[in-house]
């Protein structure tokens, strides 16, 4: 009953921020996905590459046309099909050698699950979002931790599964895509309008 409700909130959340559009389809699909993610992450501590494989594949096919769904993904000014595509490819690539790193410096506080799954969401969101994403999931698991710790919940020793923190970030800025590409294009305007050449 809690995960139905959990998902139609979700759900109404997409539909409120972009109506009855093909967008709106994708991203309640790329919902469905997140949403499954984590709970079987916070249930049984695993994150399936029989489901993030697969993601991965898809998030690379959609990647070229989001523009003809109204998000734009650009790359270096290239707002068309390759600059769609390279950016997202960019965000996987960065995101998955980010958490490889923390995973190879501290093995217990990561799992590779988390690695794919961070590619995967940088292939979906791009690389803006995806550090949008993974700044909030990590500020948000890190408050949780403490909390739960202070309460007395959780133990030093004890871990969180982190895919739900990962999921819920990239949702976030899938939410607010457009709003902080259009930061994004303000912001790399201004600065190419400082420059000489």
């Amino acid at each position: 009953m809690v995960v139905e409700a959990v998902a139609g909130a979700l759900f109404l959340a997409v539909y409120l921020q972009f109506g009855l559009s093909v967008a709106a389809v994708v991203i309640a699909v790329i919902t469905s996905f997140l949403l499954a993610v984590a709970i079987i992450d916070l249930e049984h501590r695993l994150i399936l590459n029989k489901m993030v494989a697969p993601a991965a594949v898809a998030a690379l096919a959609l990647a070229p046309f989001w523009p003809d769904m109204g998000i734009t993904r650009t790359l270096f000014g290239n707002a068309g099909m390759m600059g769609s595509l390279a950016n997202p490819a960019l965000a996987g690539v960065g995101a998955s050698l980010f958490f490889l790193i923390i995973f190879l410096i501290y093995p217990g506080g990561m799992g590779l699950g988390d690695v794919k799954l961070a590619g995967v969401l940088g292939l979906l969101v791009g690389y803006l979002a995806s550090l949008v994403a993974i700044w909030l999931s990590m500020v948000i698991a890190g408050a949780l931790a403490v909390l739960l710790l202070v309460l007395r919940v959780k133990g030093r020793k004890d871990a969180l599964p982190f895919g739900p923190f990962l999921a819920g970030g990239a949702y976030v800025v899938l939410l607010a895509l457009s709003t902080l590409l259009g930061w994004y294009d303000e912001v790399t305007e201004a600065i190419a309008g400082m420059l000489p050449f």
